[in-house]
């Protein structure tokens, strides 16, 4: 059996952007939303994780019950925790690598503002997340991760 990683996912990502932006702007608002959708999903079900076993609905709990395994090689990633934050620097980025390689940055900019935002809204609300540069399909993409709750 074959193990998806991150770069299998931001391709089938990109077919989607991709067969969406043909349609225009109602296409990608499509995008955009189903971005939104999935990544509220993905910390909606981080949470209940994390409630089931007991945890609070923290940064430490949201980093513990995140759905990827990162895939070694993948990333260059700096946290630094600060009391009641967390800044993340992000450096290299899978997604942005397969973006990047295929031409279409514009995928990265569109899917990369939305996805992170709405893991984090869909974890906990009021959502506690700020980015500081959030195009990963730069150099880098800085976040803030402040404890709310």
């Amino acid at each position: 059996m074959i193990k998806l990683n991150e770069k299998h996912h931001a391709s089938i990502v990109l077919g989607f952007y991709k067969a969406l932006a043909e349609k225009g702007k109602q296409g990608l608002d499509v995008f955009v939303r189903a971005a939104q959708f999935y990544g509220e999903e993905r910390g909606r079900r981080m949470a209940l994780r994390a409630l089931r076993d007991g945890h609070p609905l923290d940064y430490v709990s949201y980093f513990a019950y995140g759905e990827w395994e990162s895939t070694p090689g993948f990333y260059d990633v700096t946290m630094t925790p600060r009391p009641g934050v967390v800044d993340e620097q992000i450096c290299r980025c899978p997604w942005a690598d397969v973006f990047r390689a295929a031409d279409f940055t514009a995928c990265g900019t569109a899917y990369c503002r939305e996805i992170d935002r709405a893991i984090v809204c869909g974890f906990t609300r009021p959502c506690s997340w700020r980015p500081h540069r959030p195009n990963t399909t730069r150099i880098a993409a800085n976040f803030t991760f402040a404890q709310t709750i």
